[in-house]
């Protein structure tokens, strides 16, 4: 599966043909409009890719931001969103819009999204609330009174960055395994450490 591509463009209408430096291939990007608006022919770009596969098509959706190529996804888990309402509500909101929408239930904004509606967007905030989480709030979330992590905190995270996964994506699966534990009651300390990597790792593997 492709995750991501850089090269230079050498075509763009409603996609974008990224060619990488080497090989003479192109590939077909659908992309959110603000990338393919103020991206030229010939310029360099790199984009995070969400690579779809079905029995009748096989395709590539680019962004700019690893954020975005996740929320993309997120929004496609939801049954009855397809990749057309998933770019247009990038273009429109980006992640923090989109994640900001859905944790304040902003159906309109949600459904301002082509070939959505309101209906739509409900759904989306009754799935997804609470699975996306602005940089701003994993922040805060994880700032204690001494503006720090917890012991636990830091090593489930060094654990997850030293195993590759980016900074934002390690963040917010850092915050969702404490917020279960909380939730359940269960001790948060050291000892646990081994099993809330599993389950880290049983989440990013969705």
């Amino acid at each position: 599966m492709i995750s991501f591509l850089s090269g230079k463009i050498i075509s763009k209408k409603n996609t974008i043909i990224l060619q990488p430096e080497g090989i003479g291939i192109g590939y077909e990007i659908f992309c959110p409009g603000q990338i393919i608006a103020k991206n030229s022919v010939n310029q360099h770009l790199e984009l995070w890719i969400s690579h779809i596969v079905k029995e009748e098509s096989e395709n590539l959706y680019g962004f700019e931001t690893e954020s975005d190529k996740e929320a993309f996804e997120k929004l496609l888990s939801v049954s009855g969103v397809g990749p057309k309402v998933g770019l247009s509500l990038i273009t429109k909101l980006g992640f923090d819009g989109i994640a900001n929408a859905i944790q304040n239930e902003d159906i309109t904004s949600l459904s301002k999204a082509p070939g959505l509606g309101k209906k739509g967007a409900s759904k989306i905030v009754l799935e997804l609330k609470g699975k996306l989480v602005t940089q701003d709030t994993i922040q805060k979330s994880f700032s204690n009174s001494n503006n720090s992590l917890s012991p636990f905190e830091e090593q489930l995270l060094q654990g997850l960055l030293g195993l590759g996964f980016a900074k934002n994506i390690s963040e917010t699966v850092t915050l969702e395994i404490i917020k279960d534990y909380k939730e359940k009651g269960q001790q948060i300390n050291e000892k646990n450490l081994p099993i809330a990597l599993k389950s880290a790792l049983e989440r990013l593997a969705r």
